[in-house]
């Protein structure tokens, strides 16, 4: 399951998971996702891959002690597309001068469960206005 947050609802509910989620770890992560395009080139002969979209965001995993709960916050969103160009998002520009794009003030939360969610955070989710959207 997966839902859109903006930055109150995700206080409301961090503070309500810090209460009652007995969590055993956390892990901050940078994730990139990359989709490809593919193009011919004459010279060659052949198809070649090329960097089409490239999204990069920052993510909070948590995992339950007691529960098979895995809670994922993803944040930070930055996007670029249609690139010539090897992407470098540490400086805010592509190789090829165009700048990288960022979203911010949304959290897209993912929920893993094997049964069914704990009453803790549906309660938790209810209390903080946040419903299924995605």
């Amino acid at each position: 399951m997966e839902y859109v947050l903006n930055e109150t609802q995700y206080r409301t509910l961090m503070a309500s998971i810090y209460m009652d989620l007995e969590y055993d770890n956390y892990k901050k992560s940078r994730v990139f996702k990359l989709m490809f395009g593919k193009k011919y080139n004459q010279f060659s002969k052949r198809v070649e891959r090329y960097p089409r979209v490239v999204i990069s965001m920052e993510r909070l995993q948590m995992s339950g002690r007691n529960d098979d709960v895995i809670v994922t916050f993803d944040t930070n969103f930055k996007y670029w597309s249609e690139g010539t160009g090897a992407a470098d998002m540490t400086r805010g520009r592509f190789n090829d001068g165009s700048a990288v794009r960022s979203l911010s003030g949304e959290y897209i939360m993912g929920v893993r469960t094997e049964g069914d969610v704990p009453r803790w955070l549906t309660q938790g989710l209810e209390d903080a206005g946040i419903f299924r959207k995605i």
